[in-house]
């Protein structure tokens, strides 16, 4: 049975990546893109297998174009001026491209599914594909506890993190004073 702890940062976790498919929905809307995303959280874990979303995109020419997102929060980055990088997320992920969240300032209290917390108003989302993070995370010599199962994962500094040419900005998201959802 899942800890209290991973319960809740489950729901902030399923929070964020709707707010993700929000904006990926607007995009493809200021676009007019045909694009439709399949909540993989809601599939079996067999089926789900290493990523949150799946998108589907068909062109002008009627092609349909299918890829796997992973997303990612990180609620802390704010306060410790690091990127905690979950190996074990990343060992396991099938997504080729990742999306992470890292909030920025005043603190804002969401309401979501019975539970309360505070995350920055602005949360920048950055892409990257899976096949440049893993070998950064990887080979990161800076470390800290966390996860899960309490393991030693990646914590590079921010401004690092972000400087790799591998890092996209994707979108900015801008959130009301109070949240209740």
């Amino acid at each position: 049975m899942p800890s209290q702890a991973f319960t809740v940062a489950k729901k902030i976790g399923r929070w964020f990546e709707a707010l993700v498919r929000a904006e990926i929905m607007k995009m493809a809307t200021d676009k007019r893109a045909n694009i439709r995303l399949i909540d993989t959280d809601r599939q079996s874990y067999q089926q789900k297998q290493g990523n949150d979303c799946l998108i589907y995109l068909t062109t002008p020419d009627g092609t349909i174009h299918r890829c796997k997102l992973e997303i990612k929060l990180d609620r802390m980055s704010q306060a410790t001026g690091n990127v905690y990088l979950d190996l074990d997320s990343i060992n396991k992920s099938d997504s080729p491209i990742w999306a992470i969240g890292l909030p920025e300032g005043e603190p804002v209290e969401v309401k979501y599914q019975g539970i309360r917390f505070t995350v920055g108003r602005t949360i920048r989302v950055y892409t990257m594909f899976h096949k440049h993070l893993a070998p950064y995370a990887r080979q990161c010599p800076r470390r800290s506890i966390g996860g899960e199962f309490k393991l030693s994962n990646p914590t590079p500094a921010k401004a690092e993190f972000l400087a790799q040419p591998f890092i996209n900005k994707f979108r900015t998201i801008e959130l009301a004073p109070q949240i209740n959802q």
